[in-house]
């Protein structure tokens, strides 16, 4: 006679229970997200434009200093966001791995006060960051727009062209044989760049200006495709429709022809019922 396992009642009892609050969790998880992806997404463009706005403009040293601290502060809100649904996360190991964007926007900002006193290191350290929060906004704007990729395209080629264009003017402005002169130079470099036309009037020159050419190639190669079929689109179901209501007047035409030469017939035909009708 086998005996029973001991505890295998609340073993059993227990598991409906297990996977209740995994069911729980996981709904909760999108709730919270649902809440804040647009309130994550604003969060990131604060933090995107406390980055680009020094390398647009030479800004006050207060002025400076009061973008840096909203840049801080959102970051830290950023963080806690993040930190929410960490805990809140059924799977936490899966949460990271599909969250790796936003892990690395909390933890490549961690060194920045470290190398402030470095100019070339808090330069390269500030790009990055601006690149990681350009794909972070990319991957919010994403979930907003689900399966309306046009918009979703029309936004990262212009999220693209503008953080790609300061980063562009930012490199090359100083460096020696340099053909961008100002912001205008570099955000029309990275027009023409991603839209794979490339006039070859301006180019980067430096290393940094050449990987982010790279990062505007790969973007336009990407996403300027789904706009360029978009417009393709529109103007084949314009020519469609154009055919279609032509079509329709023509078989009206015909139809009309048709009733006119069939008319005089009808008459006739009737007229010989009539007469065979009457009698004789």
């Amino acid at each position: 006679m086998r005996r029973r396992p001991k505890g295998g009642k609340a073993t059993q009892s227990k598991a409906p229970i297990l996977r209740g609050v995994t069911r729980t969790k996981k709904s909760l998880v999108k709730r919270i997200e649902g809440y804040t992806t647009a309130p994550a997404l604003v969060l990131s463009f604060t933090i995107l434009c406390t980055l680009i706005v020094p390398l647009m403009v030479d800004l006050p040293a207060a002025s400076e200093k009061m973008a840096d601290r909203i840049g801080w502060i959102a970051w830290l809100l950023f963080s806690l966001e993040y930190g929410v649904r960490l805990y809140f996360a059924h799977d936490r190991r899966a949460f990271v791995r599909e969250n790796l964007t936003d892990l690395a926007v909390i933890l490549i900002a961690l060194p920045t006060p470290l190398v402030a006193e470095n100019d070339t290191a808090f330069s390269v350290l500030r790009s990055l960051r601006v690149l990681v929060m350009a794909f972070e906004i990319g991957k919010d704007i994403s979930h907003l727009c689900k399966t309306r990729n046009v918009p979703y395209a029309i936004a990262i080629v212009l999220l693209a062209v503008v953080t790609c264009g300061v980063l562009g003017y930012h490199f090359e402005v100083k460096a020696k044989g340099s053909n961008i002169a100002d912001l205008g130079d570099g955000v029309w470099w990275a027009l023409t760049t991603i839209t794979t036309v490339g006039y070859g009037d301006k180019y980067p020159v430096t290393w940094a200006g050449r990987l982010v050419a790279i990062a505007l190639m790969i973007v336009g190669i990407a996403f300027t495709g789904i706009i360029s079929a978009a417009l393709v689109s529109i103007f084949l179901r314009r020519t469609e429709q154009e055919v279609e209501e032509e079509d329709r007047r023509f078989e009206e035409r015909v139809q009309r022809a048709v009733q006119a030469e069939l008319a005089p017939l009808r008459e006739q035909l009737q007229i010989l019922v009539d007469a065979a009708k009457r009698p004789k």
